[in-house]
């Protein structure tokens, strides 16, 4: 083969690569907004993966970061290491365990005693694909810390997030996966006692923790628009396939070298960390009002509905989740109104 052939080979293979890969991975989202009064941004599972690349984003923009960490030491580490990129960062670091509603108290309160409005909440940490277990407050772990805690998190906060003059905002990250739930698991299968252990439980755990979390994030929605001052607003991103920590229980992946063979494979479908993190940043640093669902933040506008579990919608079990995870947090809530 001669050389021109050759190259003309290596160029063909080069386009059909960044093709797929603009296709799969998607845009990445430019903005130049800098915040101008130091607004606070509280972010969970920012240690790794999306998290990690949403915060090195944020950091030299001019806001204030709050961020949940395991422990003191890790939160010192991540500081050090965004202040060594960014020296003007102002960051926060407090201990936020989602296994433990006791913990995500003491953080809530934490981030009141700033004594500052909150901008926003972005709800990142999450799990997958866990043996099941359960947590300190007898509830199903990954149920609570994918879910549960967040719900807490975001209900405590919310007196912070409407204080904001305008334009606050609440970011949960979810899953495509919330969409294969077609019945709500009886008895409540998924969120109090553990379940059989096996491959396809776990993968409706998962699931089922997001469809929570976006059917949340739905009525809060909808209780907000009818209140007086509309704010905050509620939205739900979805990242996609991200090359993160969170698979670290998945079997195909946490063996080396499995996940080597499908290398790559994913380095044309997966998204890295700083692609997965751009769904989160439009939501955050986005002039404009955006959507409720975000799996997409380019080309042709959708509805809200077209990307969302048709069940998300139906009044009943919204109410129902919305009562029980109340319930499950009754000793935990500040008292309030939505």
């Amino acid at each position: 083969m001669g050389l021109i052939s050759k190259c003309c080979v290596f160029f063909g293979l080069g386009s059909v690569a960044y093709f797929v890969r603009w296709y799969y991975i998607g845009r990445l989202y430019e903005s130049k907004r800098k915040f101008q009064n130091g607004e606070l941004i509280v972010l969970t599972g920012a240690n790794s993966g999306i998290g990690w690349a949403t915060l090195l984003e944020l950091a030299d923009r001019g806001c204030h970061l709050a961020l949940g960490v395991r422990c003191p030491t890790v939160g010192q580490t991540i500081r050090d290491r965004v202040l060594h990129q960014c020296p003007c960062a102002t960051i926060d670091t407090f201990v936020l365990k989602l296994e433990s509603l006791a913990s995500v108290v003491e953080f809530s309160e934490n981030v009141r005693n700033l004594n500052k409005p909150l901008y926003a909440l972005i709800n990142n940490a999450g799990v997958f694909y866990v043996p099941p277990s359960v947590t300190e407050d007898k509830l199903e772990y990954l149920y609570q810390v994918n879910y549960l805690a967040h719900f807490l998190l975001t209900l405590r906060l919310l007196p912070a997030l409407k204080q904001h003059p305008s334009d606050s905002r609440i970011v949960n990250v979810v899953s495509q996966a919330h969409r294969s739930v077609a019945e709500i698991p009886p008895n409540d299968r998924f969120g109090g006692s553990p379940y059989p252990d096996t491959a396809a439980n776990r993968f409706r755990a998962y699931a089922y923790s997001k469809f929570c979390l976006v059917q949340f994030s739905y009525r809060l929605s909808q209780l907000l628009a009818a209140s007086s001052t509309n704010i905050p607003t509620v939205h739900c991103i979805d990242p996609g396939n991200v090359e993160t920590p969170i698979y670290r229980h998945f079997p195909l992946l946490a063996n080396r070298a499995l996940f080597w063979l499908q290398k790559p494979l994913r380095i044309l479908l997966i998204k890295t960390p700083h692609e997965g993190a751009q769904g989160i940043l439009y939501a955050v640093l986005s002039e404009k009002k955006p959507p409720f669902y975000v799996r997409r933040f380019w080309g042709r506008e959708s509805s809200d509905f077209d990307e969302i579990n048709p069940l998300v919608r139906k009044e009943a079990l919204a109410d129902t989740l919305w009562k029980r995870s109340r319930q499950q947090c009754s000793h935990h809530l500040l008292e309030m109104t939505v």
